[in-house]
Order: C-alpha cells, then structure tokens, then sequence
C-alpha cells in the first residue's frame, strides 16, 4: 500500500501550483489545480473561499538525494522569497528544513542519500 495522493485547500491556487511545480516538479494535470509528479503522486488544489490556517505541526515533505541537494534547494527557494522556517539542519540523522507554501502549509525537505 502507498500513500499516493494529497489535496489541499488554497486561496491562490495558481500561486501553489507554481509552488509545486517549480520546486518539487509537479506537472499540470486534467484542470487548475490537479497535478502529479514524476513518481505518479498526485496533488489536488482546490480553491478555499478563505486563507488556511493548518495546524503547527501538520506537514508533509519530500525527500532528495543528498545534503547538497538540500542546500542547493534551501538557496534557491531562500533567494526566490519562500517564507523559510530557518536554515537546513540535522535532524533525526539526516540534513532537513522546513518551509510555507503560498497557502501556508508546512513543506519539509529533507536528505535521503549521502
């Protein structure tokens, strides 16, 4: 069994999309909003008629190869005005951090290789 799909609500759902697409390479699906990525994961965005407020401790994450990878990501969403949630750091053994989606969900990205 595997967890292949996620919807969330948005107020900007063209503001997550980019989001998704331009970092995590989620591609267009059959309408606004319906995406997947290369994996075959597949994100919904549907519109919120009023801004998210998720819970503190509610996220979801994405891994990559390795810590540079991290760092390199880190950078380019950190220049490109992501609201980031500090530095990537070690964190249960492996190099992490943290960041908001145009929504404001919490995204971690994380290191899986070496």
């Amino acid at each position: 069994m595997h967890l292949k799909h996620l919807a969330l609500a948005a107020p900007d759902v063209g503001a997550s999309s980019r989001f998704y697409s331009t970092y995590f390479g989620f591609r267009e699906g059959s309408g606004p909003g319906l995406m997947a990525n290369a994996d075959g994961f597949r994100l919904a965005i549907h519109a919120a008629a009023e801004p998210v407020h998720p819970p503190d401790l509610l996220h979801f994450g994405f891994d990559v190869t390795s810590s540079d990878d991290v760092w390199s990501l880190w950078k380019r969403m950190n220049e490109d005005g992501i609201t980031m949630q500090g530095e990537p750091a070690k964190h249960m053994g492996t190099l992490v951090f943290w960041c908001r989606d145009p929504a404001g969900y919490l995204v971690e990205v994380r290191a899986v290789g070496h």
